[in-house]
C-alpha cells in the first residue's frame, strides 16, 4: 500500500449509533485532514448516545426513563466542558451530531 491510503473500521453499536475509526497505513499521518477526537469525548458522546436512546425510547412514567434523562443531561455537561457542541446552525434533530464546537455550531 501506497503512504496516503486509509483503512476504515466501522464498529455499529446498539440501537442506531454507528462508529467508524480510520488509521492511515505506512506512516501517512501527516496527510490526516482530521484527527481522531481523544478517547474520553469518543467514550462521552457513547455514552450520550445511549442515555438518548433509554432517555427518548422509555416510558414517560418510568423512574428509569427519568434517571436516562438526568445521565444523559450530565453527559452534556462533561461534553460542553470539552468544547463539543451538538448540532450546527443549519442541521435539524437527525442531521444533528456531536463535534467539536465552531463558529457555525450551536451552543
Amino acid at each position: 500500500m501506497k503512504a496516503g491510503f486509509w483503512v476504515a473500521k466501522f464498529c455499529c453499536l446498539p440501537r442506531l449509533v454507528c462508529a467508524a475509526e480510520s488509521y492511515p497505513v505506512n506512516g501517512a499521518w501527516a496527510e490526516q485532514d482530521k484527527p481522531v477526537p481523544p478517547l474520553p469525548v469518543a467514550a462521552l458522546t457513547k455514552r450520550w448516545y445511549d442515555a438518548d436512546y433509554r432517555c427518548r425510547g422509555g416510558s414517560g412514567d418510568s423512574p428509569a426513563t427519568d434517571a436516562a434523562c438526568d445521565e444523559r443531561e450530565r453527559y452534556t455537561k462533561r461534553l460542553h466542558a470539552l468544547r463539543q457542541c451538538y448540532g450546527k446552525n443549519d442541521q435539524f434533530g437527525p442531521d444533528m451530531r456531536w463535534h467539536q464546537c465552531g463558529p457555525d455550531s450551536l451552543h
